[in-house]
């Protein structure tokens, strides 16, 4: 490797590796301006001059403020390309976080199948995926997504099982449900709950998920507090998905005082399954625990009662 100033017009970026989301670009147009370039560019020596790999922001930067002499990094030409890529996502993420849109760029760029085998176990080494095709192929396919989702996953601390949620559906949906969340600021993880709700009710009613959701927004009380107004949505969601909520909810509070329950048994609702129903949980740390709930759960007056809140 060796430091170099090279003319702009003589550098050729290879954009296929470029794998970083949009940035500050007028904040680091500032800094280039004022300080100039901190860090060299990585390049290597090809037939037309030399070719670009990494810093393509910088190199953007440059073009806009019209630097036509850049300090460059000459790296060896012995080594593949793919592994001086490797080596400069490993600096790259020493430096910052990447999220996960750009792992699905990185991602994409590995499983090109003239990539460097070595180079690739690297960068999924950096990268901390496991060398799987299911699982890459689920990060590339977030590269499908419509450009809008795209932005909010790269604006956002999300997971690779949140953004799934968007796959039940279709792609105007998609664009719909995210430029919600963009305009309230809502994290993934409240979006997906909210999604959910709506493709479950949809599936019931056979109708539209947004349609559904644009709905519930229609009828929402007028409130400069977006965390209540949020709360409010998930609250009418529910209600609709189970209409006979608050009702059950006051039923069970009654059921359980009439239940008089051991210690060791918690009883509460359970919405998540499938089918709705009585979650009873027994926690037995002794044989008098276990006869307690023995004697409890045998006694008719309770069975007529648990048989009262099944039916309901």
């Amino acid at each position: 490797m060796k430091f170099e100033t090279i003319l702009l017009t003589q550098i050729q970026p290879d954009y296929f590796f470029c794998f970083s989301t949009d940035g500050d670009s007028i904040a680091l147009n500032s800094s280039i301006n004022e300080m100039g370039l901190q860090t060299p560019l990585p390049v290597i020596a090809c037939d037309k001059g030399f070719k670009l790999f990494a810093g393509f922001k910088r190199f953007e930067a440059l073009k806009a403020l019209k630097i036509d002499v850049i300090p460059c990094r000459v790296l060896d030409v012995e080594m593949s390309i793919d592994m001086h890529f490797a080596n400069e996502l490993k600096v790259h993420c020493l430096e910052k976080s990447i999220n996960l849109l750009e792992k699905s760029r990185i991602c994409n760029i590995i499983s090109h199948p003239n990539f460097n085998s070595d180079a690739r176990k690297s960068c999924l080494s950096i990268i901390e995926l496991p060398d799987l095709k299911k699982i890459i192929d689920s990060y590339i396919r977030l590269l499908d997504l419509p450009e809008n989702v795209q932005i909010f996953l790269s604006r956002t601390d999300v997971t690779i099982k949140q953004v799934e949620i968007f796959r039940a559906l279709d792609i105007v949906d998609q664009s719909k449900f995210t430029n919600w969340a963009l305009d309230w600021n809502i994290r993934p993880v409240e979006l997906a709950q909210i999604i959910r709700l709506c493709l479950d009710i949809a599936k019931k009613d056979r109708s539209e998920p947004f349609s559904i959701f644009n709905a519930v927004l229609s009828k929402l009380e007028s409130s400069d507090n977006r965390t209540q107004a949020l709360a409010q949505v998930k609250q009418m969601l529910t209600d609709i998905k189970f209409p006979q909520l608050t009702a059950w909810q006051q039923a069970m509070k009654t059921n359980k005082k009439d239940l008089k329950a051991p210690q060791c048994v918690d009883i509460a609702w359970d919405n998540t399954a499938e089918r709705p129903g009585i979650n009873m949980k027994i926690r037995l740390q002794s044989n008098k625990d276990l006869s307690s709930f023995k004697q409890w759960f045998d006694d008719s007056r309770v069975n007529n009662i648990i048989h009262r809140m099944v039916e309901s």
